[in-house]
């Protein structure tokens, strides 16, 4: 198996890490994210009774006078996403840097997939295996998922009802569970790494 130096110098453990902030940033956003949320009026209910006209009027109004705050609350909620994978990715590539060895991770860690890296890493390390059906490998698996999506993005055939609603729920509950991500991920970090540097990054 392989192994990181035996003595590692402070100035050197940062290998991948010239900003240790992403999860700093992500869970800011999502705080933003949240506020905003409870910021919002209710959404007029749909009329489903067959004497009464719906209310368009009144669903007109609120979508106008909230259309700026629900469209931060979906840019604060991608930026938690995209952050808070960067701070998974940051994490794992220093850590299989510091664990296995920085030629190691070159040749045979470095082009991997985030999640494979997740999986790969610890068990070389120490022989430390991720469970899959966990909350921590799920929750990894889903943010990057919508990660890809959001930086990837695919055209899809969708009425703007169903994208407003649609669009604006799932990124609003990927937020949140990307940072629940980082606290699951944490906690994986203290099975394996030995030097402990999973706060500085999660």
């Amino acid at each position: 198996m392989p192994s990181g130096d035996e003595a590692t110098e402070p100035e050197t453990l940062f290998r991948f890490a010239p900003f240790a902030g992403f999860a700093r940033i992500a869970r800011r956003h999502l705080s933003q994210m949240q506020e905003l949320v409870n910021s919002l009026p209710p959404e007029p209910p749909p009329s489903h009774g067959d004497e009464d006209p719906p209310d368009d009027d009144a669903h007109l109004i609120w979508f106008h006078e909230t259309q700026k705050t629900r469209e931060l609350i979906d840019e604060h909620a991608a930026v938690t996403v995209i952050f808070a994978c960067a701070a998974v990715e940051l994490y794992i590539n220093d850590a299989a840097g510091r664990l296995l060895g920085d030629n190691y991770f070159e040749k045979h860690i470095d082009r991997v997939d985030l999640l494979s890296k997740w999986v790969l890493v610890p068990r070389l390390a120490c022989g430390h295996q991720i469970d899959r059906n966990a909350q921590a490998y799920n929750l990894l698996r889903l943010t990057i998922s919508l990660r890809n999506d959001l930086m990837h993005p695919k055209a899809k055939a969708l009425t703007t009802e169903q994208y407003e609603k649609s669009t604006m729920k799932r990124m609003q509950e990927a937020a949140a569970n990307a940072v629940k991500m980082l606290a699951a991920l944490l906690q994986e970090t203290r099975k394996f790494d030995r030097q402990g540097l999973g706060e500085v990054h999660l």
